[in-house]
């Protein structure tokens, strides 16, 4: 009852894939995980802290806007995302003031994606006409595989105590 937005979230997610793969229609679902900050107007990759720093933001026309050599984590359960999101938080840059010990200097930004595949011929194949197949190919019949991408972000923006009473520079 008293746990966070991440912890309410993953468990969430889980849950419901949990309970979509019950119908054992052959659907497939991947979860990944990704955590960046935004420090001195600098993007790096809290999950690979010793990789590249200044990650750059790119656009593209198939995957949209995404920063570019940023590590991608495959996560299994709840337990899994929170893992991940402590080590991250432990990366994060923080700095001690009087008012908090270790206020966080950065923006950090949890990624967290969610794919889902249905096979052809599955209900809910996302083609809208009921048949359960979806892409028909001309006469050889073949179908292809819907898939469903989901991305939820979560940001934590940097501590805003005020400079004069925090004692930060």
């Amino acid at each position: 009852e008293l746990s966070g937005i991440v912890t309410r979230a993953a468990m969430q997610v889980f849950a419901t894939i949990e309970e979509l793969q019950a119908a054992g229609d052959g659907r497939e679902f991947s979860v990944s995980l990704s955590s960046l900050q935004i420090y001195q107007e600098t993007i790096s990759d809290l999950l690979n802290p010793g990789g590249t720093a200044g990650l750059a933001i790119r656009e593209d026309p198939i995957r949209g806007i995404f920063i570019e050599g940023l590590s991608e984590h495959p996560v299994h359960s709840p337990d899994h995302v929170l893992e991940l999101v402590q080590e991250s938080a432990a990366n994060r840059a923080t700095c001690s003031t009087s008012m908090n010990r270790a206020s966080s200097r950065s923006h950090a930004i949890l990624l967290l994606r969610v794919e889902h595949s249905v096979p052809p011929g599955a209900e809910g194949d996302g083609d809208g006409d009921g048949d359960g197949e979806r892409g028909r190919a001309g006469a050889g019949g073949s179908s292809a595989v819907a898939i469903s991408r989901g991305l939820l972000s979560i940001v934590d923006l940097a501590g805003s105590e005020r400079v004069c009473k925090s004692g930060s520079e």
